[in-house]
């Protein structure tokens, strides 16, 4: 990798017979961050492995649609390459050391059935999806709810008849009573 002089950042090096200038800088950057997303799914990664600084990025995805378009390519490949790897720990597993007495005495298969439960669900979640009901049974609270309503509306209604002042506001809260 060259140095790119104004930042003093790695730039990805020039192919032979490839323009100079600050074009053709910006599009190799552009090329160096896309692959990298391609590569890990992390635009933190991507713009160390590019040279490009975060914001430069996100102005850059903002400002043209085409890069945007190839942003959310290169991170959809890059999400592919995670699935992957998922499967391949989860099927074929991870060979993990097996020490005794601080040596190294061989080795174990370990599988994950965390993702191989994560895989399904996402697959097949008619099949492997988490299923939770809630079922409320309300016959009969309508009627209920409709006979506590009236009786507290009667009480209401008694308690205004008995003292009629009761809920009237006071000559020093309400300002039309002023003189």
């Amino acid at each position: 990798m060259s140095r790119d002089r104004q930042a003093g950042r790695p730039t990805p090096a020039r192919a032979e017979g490839e323009p100079t200038g600050r074009a053709a800088v910006k599009a190799r950057r552009r090329a160096a961050f896309l692959e990298g997303l391609r590569q890990a799914a992390s635009v933190t990664k991507a713009c160390a492995v590019s040279g490009l600084p975060y914001s430069t990025a996100y102005a850059w995805r903002a400002a043209d649609e085409a890069f945007a378009v190839d942003w959310d390519a290169a991170v959809e490949q890059g999400t592919d390459r995670i699935e992957d790897e998922a499967v391949r720990r989860a099927v074929d597993g991870v060979q993990r050391p097996i020490y005794q007495g601080g040596k190294l005495v061989g080795h174990e298969t370990q599988f994950s059935d965390r993702l191989v439960e994560l895989m399904l669900k996402a697959r097949r979640p008619d099949k492997f999806k988490d299923r939770t009901a809630v079922e409320i049974d309300a016959s009969g609270q309508a009627s209920r709810m409709d006979a506590r309503l009236e009786a507290a509306k009667k009480r209401l209604g008694d308690a205004e008849l008995a003292n009629p002042l009761a809920n009237a506001p006071a000559a020093s809260e309400n300002p039309s009573h002023i003189n």
